[in-house]
Parts: structure tokens; C-alpha cells; sequence
């Protein structure tokens, strides 16, 4: 993270706004869903991306209510107007980060995504399938947070997530036919969010240097994961309960002797 001074460009009760660096590129990230999220943050930077010549645009939440407040309309429209000389904009979020990828691509003129175990939404008339953020939601106004209502027909990138969590299959399949352009990325067993393998062993970067990227390559991501489950016992546990849970006890005993 960079130690660089922030510029705050929207201060309200429930979102916050601030930039990084002096470039007339810019890529825009998102505070994490923490829980029990009840204050903002300190505002943090990917040094990486200022590092190559980008300036980071942080929005931040005071809780976990996925960028959608009394707040969401005034800020958008104060970060449209700071973005509107920009060359390009790009955005990379994680889960709920993930999401506001997507809310604010249009209004923001975002180009490229990267998105790691997005939702659609969290407002339980629209994803009655997936309840585990409806605690959340209980201020998430499902038409501003509508996504299907705000098409980015320039907008392409990546969803990376892992098929075997079904909801999180689903959130990236719903939007990914709302955003044509963005490809899925399946990575089996790596969790919520999908990049927890290689933040856990220490190949961050791998995820962030897709964004950087002119295309975001998959292989480069599938190599990495490939590398960074040899290093989790976890996985293995997970493949080997995954095998016995599908009633396939001679390949769980095999697994359970692999080389990953």
C-alpha cells in the first residue's frame, strides 16, 4: 500500500472519495466488506499501480452497504466530473468491490474490470437465492443498485471465481450476461473471495496486474493458482472432502496422496 498523500474528492456521512497521484489515467478501487463494519477506514493506495504511471481513486464505505446510500448519487456525480478528462479508467474490486466495479462503470466511464466474487446485487427481491448478504441490505435501494439499468456496452474484463461456490457462480453468470464483454475466470476451490490463494501466498500481484494489463490473461491467473495451492494445505483438504462428499472414496484416497 502507498504511503502517498490522499486527496479527498467527496466526503459524505456514508461514502468517501479520494485519489492518489497526478496521472490522467486512473483505476478506481473499493473498500472490502469487513464485518461489523461500523467506520471508514484509512484511505490506502496499490503503490503497483502508482508505481506504472496510474492514479488510484479509492471509494470507501462506512459499512457494508455496498456503495448504495443517501450518499451514492452525489458522489458518482462528483467523481464523473473529476474523471472527465481522464484518458482512461479502469477498476479492480473484491466482492462487494466487486459489485461497485460494475454500479459505477457506466456513470464513470470504466473501460476494463477486474472483479473478483462479485455480486449482481444483495437486495433479497432481486437475488432471493443468495441470502448470505440480506442482513445487509436493509438500506440497498434495489433500483439505484440495479445494475441490469445501467449497461456499459464499452466496458471488458474479467470475473475470477470459484464454481463451486454456487452462489458466487450465479452472481458472476447474471452479470456477466448484463456486461458482454466480461469473460469468467473459474478457479475451483479457491473460496470467497477467489483470490485468496494468491493473497495468502504472497501472489497479489498476479491479480492486480491484470488490471494493468491491456488484456487481462487468464492463463497467467490459472498458472498462478496452479502454484499457489501447492502451497495450501486447505486445498487439499477441500479436494479430498469435495471427492467424499460426491461419494467418490477411491479418488479422495488418491488425492489425498497427490502431487497438486
Amino acid at each position: 500500500m502507498s504511503g502517498e498523500k490522499a486527496n479527498l474528492l467527496f466526503a459524505g456521512d456514508h461514502l468517501r472519495a479520494v485519489s492518489f497521484g497526478a496521472a490522467r489515467r486512473a483505476i478506481l478501487t473499493f473498500d472490502h466488506r469487513e464485518p461489523g463494519k461500523a467506520a471508514f477506514g484509512p484511505p490506502r493506495a496499490v503503490r503497483r499501480f502508482l508505481d506504472q504511471g496510474w492514479a488510484v481513486l479509492r471509494i470507501m464505505a462506512r459499512v457494508n452497504d455496498w456503495f448504495i446510500n443517501p450518499d451514492t448519487e452525489a458522489m458518482e456525480a462528483a467523481l464523473a466530473a473529476h474523471l472527465a478528462g481522464f484518458d482512461e479508467v479502469r477498476a479492480i474490486g473484491f466482492s462487494m468491490g466487486g459489485y461497485g466495479a460494475f454500479r459505477f462503470a457506466a456513470v464513470l466511464g470504466i473501460t476494463r474490470v477486474v472483479a473478483i466474487s462479485p455480486q449482481v446485487s444483495i437486495s433479497p427481491e432481486a437475488v432471493p437465492w443468495d441470502a448470505r448478504f440480506h442482513d445487509e441490505a436493509g438500506g440497498f435501494d434495489p433500483f439505484l443498485g440495479d445494475l441490469a439499468t445501467r449497461p456499459a456496452p464499452g466496458l471488458g474484463g474479467l470475473i475470477v471465481t470459484d464454481p463451486f461456490h454456487r452462489h458466487d457462480l450465479r452472481n458472476a453468470l447474471e452479470i456477466a450476461a448484463l456486461f458482454r464483454n466480461v469473460r469468467i475466470l473459474r478457479l475451483g476451490l479457491a473460496g470467497h473471495p477467489a483470490a485468496q490463494p494468491f493473497m495468502k501466498t504472497g501472489r497479489g500481484h498476479l491479480v492486480h496486474d491484470q488490471v494493468l494489463a491491456d488484456r487481462p490473461s487468464t492463463e497467467a491467473l490459472r498458472e498462478g493458482f496452479r502454484q499457489a495451492r501447492r502451497e495450501m494445505p486447505d486445498y487439499r483438504r477441500k479436494l479430498v472432502a469435495l471427492a467424499r462428499m460426491h461419494g467418490h472414496a477411491d479418488l479422495a484416497a488418491r488425492l489425498a496422496g497427490a502431487t497438486l
